[in-house]
């Protein structure tokens, strides 16, 4: 259940492809992501929610852009849209790692969902 309007990889209940990374902070981060990788935050109450806004870190020598499309319930569920980090403005957070944020609206939903992060860019061969 979403108990603040923010979820991370801490609340990663599945995953196919990537895998969590412990943060400074005590959470987690999700890393490893390549094209068509997918994780899945199971039971999180998105009544009243209209839009969402997702942030990446990307390192700079590494990182090859994408997006993610997000979906409701599996990756052949309702798909509620796409954002896209290619033309986000790059905030650099340290050394060779930048910041980018992107996000979307959609039709108010109610109720508790599954919610489906499926990463997107083909263009990136096997690189993250």
């Amino acid at each position: 259940v979403l108990r603040t309007p923010y979820l991370s990889g801490t609340e990663v209940t599945e995953m196919n492809g990537p895998r969590k990374l412990k943060t400074p902070d005590g959470g987690e981060a999700v890393e490893n992501i390549k094209h068509n990788s997918s994780i899945t935050f199971k039971g999180v109450d998105l009544t009243g929610v209209s839009k969402m806004q997702f942030s990446v870190a990307e390192i700079a020598v590494m990182s090859k852009g994408g997006g993610i499309d997000v979906y409701l319930g599996s990756k052949d569920g309702t798909k509620l849209g796409s954002v896209n980090f290619e033309n986000a403005p790059k905030i650099s957070i340290m050394a060779g790692i930048n910041l980018r944020t992107a996000g979307m609206s959609f039709k108010t939903l109610s109720g508790i969902q599954d919610l489906v992060l499926v990463f997107t860019n083909p263009d990136a061969g096997d690189g993250d």
